[in-house]
């Protein structure tokens, strides 16, 4: 399998838009690094994982379950529901904060209380605002958001 077909099998955007509106294909060596940088889990999303990429409030439910054995959580445009705010505490695994600083399904705000929720319980986390962008990532923003993401990783587990 080549380096682009197996990137899109993970679910990697290819392309991405500059300044201009022009579309560019991201390199195979460029897909090459990220690929070789992600952690074997996410590499083959069909291991069993220890990353939960938390997009909805049943992932932090999952996240905050002792028994899911989570070591790192990636959260996306989100923030964390008011039921699993209990379960952060010095424990809780370390976590990537993946937003939009003007999206307008998830207010930015949730993405920095879940900071300020995790600085005070001496959580690792990284917070990642990207400015311009809403709810939905355009590629160029997604290509940061996977870049951050493995190094997140690549880090914690």
């Amino acid at each position: 399998m080549d380096v682009y077909s197996k990137a899109r099998d993970l679910g990697i955007e290819l392309e991405f838009q500059d300044g201009q509106g022009n579309r560019h294909q991201v390199s195979a060596e460029r897909v090459r690094a990220i690929l070789d940088g992600l952690p074997l889990p996410a590499r083959h999303p069909y291991l069993k994982s220890p990353v939960v990429i938390a997009a909805q409030s049943d992932d932090f439910r999952i996240a905050t379950d002792p028994a899911a054995r989570i070591r790192a959580i990636v959260e996306v445009s989100g923030g964390i529901p008011e039921s699993s705010l209990s379960a952060v505490g010095p424990n809780f695994p370390p976590t990537l904060i993946v937003h939009g600083d003007v999206d307008t399904v998830v207010p930015v705000s949730m993405a920095y209380q879940l900071k300020e929720l995790l600085g005070r319980h001496r959580v690792p986390f990284q917070g990642l605002i990207l400015p311009g962008q809403g709810h939905w990532f355009d590629p160029a923003a997604q290509l940061q958001i996977l870049m951050a993401t493995a190094g997140f990783l690549v880090r914690h587990l």
